[in-house]
């Protein structure tokens, strides 16, 4: 099951589905082997066309398993899940762990359902549509509050992958903290959002300013025909900006 063809390849793969799954890109593996994590890149030896990105994560003593999140990429048949499941087995996995993104073509007999580990709902938003369709679409007081925060001047800022500084990675990290705990929530390392930020070429990061103070941050992975809102963060000073909202509009 092991793919031998390019970068390249793999990717071109990946952009012929709809709502492109970042999660897949041959570039995810790259920023998970950077992490520390085996990764493989697998297509079948029926269906071709079908293509999976295994990550190994390790479980207590020496037992581990794979997991290929979002995917895999086309439609599989009943002979590729066998097939994937032989190939998991014989490398040593004590099990298989999917999360296709159009859960009701993609079952297999051999599959249950467990808890989820990404998002078990995503919302999707044509953004062809006007920006009054847009706006339109949502709740009145979601508009009220983008409004509120243009009036208070909040400003946003893009940097794209290749801008990003340490300044303002370090700036994520103390935003991500101050979020979690007011949250009770957890979230990823300083080193994890290191790694991703330096690696991973399809990341924006967005900030929202007041004068010169951040107030609010989000992570966004742009990957074939799909933009991904992935991480926020916001301070709960200033909440009265409304920050957040104006930084999501944007």
């Amino acid at each position: 099951m092991e793919f031998s063809g390019t970068q390249k390849e793999w990717n071109q793969r990946c952009l012929t589905s709809s709502h492109t799954q970042f999660l897949q890109s041959y570039e995810w593996g790259l920023f998970q082997h950077a992490l520390g994590r085996e990764v493989r890149y697998l297509v079948g030896s029926f269906d071709d066309d079908i293509q999976c990105l295994a990550i190994k994560y390790p479980l207590m003593r020496n037992f581990f398993y794979f997991m290929c999140p979002r995917g895999p990429v086309g439609t599989p048949t009943q002979d590729w899940w066998h097939e994937f499941f032989q190939w998991a087995q014989k490398n040593g996995a004590l099990f298989t762990r999917v999360e296709p993104s159009d859960i009701v073509s993609q079952l297999s007999s051999k599959m249950k359902h467990v808890r989820d580990v990404d998002p078990a709902v995503t919302r999707i938003i044509d953004l062809e549509t006007s920006e009054q369709t847009l706006l339109s679409n949502m709740h009145q007081k979601t508009r009220y509050n983008i409004n509120l925060a243009m009036k208070k001047n909040i400003q946003v800022k893009v940097t794209s992958f290749e801008d990003i500084t340490e300044k303002e990675i370090e700036v994520w990290w103390q935003l991500s903290k101050e979020t979690a705990k007011r949250n009770s929530i957890s979230v990823h390392p300083l080193q994890y959002y290191k790694t991703l930020f330096t690696t991973f070429p399809y990341i924006s990061l967005f900030t929202a300013r007041l004068g010169d103070m951040p107030i609010a941050m989000a992570v966004h992975v742009s990957f074939g025909d799909t933009v991904s809102y992935v991480y926020g963060a916001s301070t709960h000073e200033h909440k009265e900006t409304m920050a957040p909202y104006l930084l999501q509009w944007h």
